[in-house]
């Protein structure tokens, strides 16, 4: 499956590499993995292919990206496992141009400042998405 993705994260992961964006067709956030247990991206896999070379991909980029399925985890329901087809820079957006994504959510952690994992695992709590791109 194809997809266009708006990145909005792009952080260091064991060493590697986690990025996710905002499919630019339905705004559904996508966490490109590198296997069923939401494996981090290596620097090859993360390079993004434009007119002038293949670089690192970069927060605010539109990114043509191939993936071989979904594969969500209680923790991050968001998870798609990567093909490994280089990925295609498509223009980006400017800063101001961001706020036409944000999320609302009602609440980030629910009550506390964390969640519990095992409460998670159990089925007991439903994460209905782990990424929020607020104000």
């Amino acid at each position: 499956m194809e997809k266009e993705l708006i990145i909005f994260a792009n952080s260091r992961k064991n060493n590697n590499y986690c990025v996710a964006g905002k499919c630019t067709r339905n705004g559904e956030w996508i966490r490109p993995v590198s296997n069923f247990n939401g494996g981090e991206l290596s620097e090859k896999q993360v390079g993004c292919k434009n007119k002038y070379g293949v670089f690192r991909t970069q927060v605010l980029q539109k990114v043509h990206m191939k993936f071989l399925k979904h594969a969500p985890l209680p923790h991050q329901p968001e998870n798609y496992i990567i093909d490994e087809y280089q990925w295609h820079q498509n223009y980006k957006i400017n800063d101001k141009d961001a706020i036409n994504y944000l999320d609302e959510p009602d609440d980030l952690l629910g009550e506390g400042d964390r969640v519990n994992y095992e409460r998670i695992l159990s089925g007991e709590i439903s994460i209905s998405s782990s990424l929020f791109l607020i104000k």
